[in-house]
């Protein structure tokens, strides 16, 4: 299969379109080649799919990127170049369970240990909570977070949409979100240690499902890691297809 009949690529595609935007953002879209590039170090957001494997299609990414640090994925197929990626100074980085749920099957009887109030992140100060509570629970660095997130913010794009979880006001448990025309994409699932194995992340899902099916989004797209399609799979997440991500130093 053609990884760009993947639904991954269509809807990060689309994501993508809403970013271009804000500054300092970039896209590469033709040739077979889907890239976004950025001038923050987050992996996702210095992203490329090819359709083939080809030390053409390679030059054509390292190219587009520069000097910038950046991920390629792949399909099974694919993977089969990786002596050609290898070669071209690619490293093998791991192998991505990617997941998807149609809405109407996530499980919404499920009950959290613990009380939380969750809302969506509407102004500074929730902000800047949110970006502590995904950077640690998500083992990232809180500037690396906030740099892209703040703009992504005041930019007040609409379809991308943060949530966050208090418990007794302390902030626990965060979610992000792209709402495409029927599709939509998770990113930072994020609950603190000292709240883990209660309940919040199907509860911080929950709430972010009923907005999504507000707004006519009908299925979810996860890339999970390679520890967490458990988790997914209790909340009716489905395996559609294993992928695996590449890194160019």
């Amino acid at each position: 299969m053609n990884i760009f009949e993947n639904p991954m690529p269509l809807c990060m595609s689309e994501m993508w379109q809403h970013l271009l935007d804000v500054k300092g953002y970039e896209m590469y879209d033709k040739e077979g080649i889907l890239a976004l590039k950025s001038n923050v170090n987050v992996p996702w957001l210095n992203y490329s799919w090819v359709s083939s494997v080809t030390a053409h299609n390679l030059d054509l990414l390292t190219g587009f990127f520069g000097k910038q640090q950046f991920f390629l994925t792949v399909d099974e197929e694919q993977n089969k170049q990786s002596d050609l990626l290898l070669g071209k100074d690619f490293e093998y980085s791991c192998e991505v369970p990617e997941m998807l749920l149609t809405l109407t099957d996530f499980p919404w009887d499920n009950k959290s240990q613990i009380s939380a109030e969750i809302e969506q992140v509407r102004n500074e100060k929730d902000l800047n909570d949110w970006i502590k509570v995904a950077a640690e629970g998500s083992d990232e660095e809180e500037w690396s977070v906030g740099q892209w997130v703040k703009g992504l913010f005041d930019a007040k794009k609409e379809r991308i949409k943060l949530f966050l979880g208090r418990v007794e006001k302390e902030p626990a448990v965060t979610s992000m979100i792209f709402q495409g025309n029927k599709l939509s994409v998770l990113f930072y699932i994020s609950t603190l240690p000292k709240f883990r194995k209660k309940g919040l992340g199907h509860a911080v899902l929950s709430a972010t499902f009923k907005d999504s099916l507000a707004h006519g989004v009908e299925q979810c797209l996860i890339y999970a890691t390679e520890m967490a399609p458990g988790f997914y799979q209790k909340e009716n997440f489905k395996l559609t297809s294993t992928l695996h991500e590449y890194w160019h130093l």
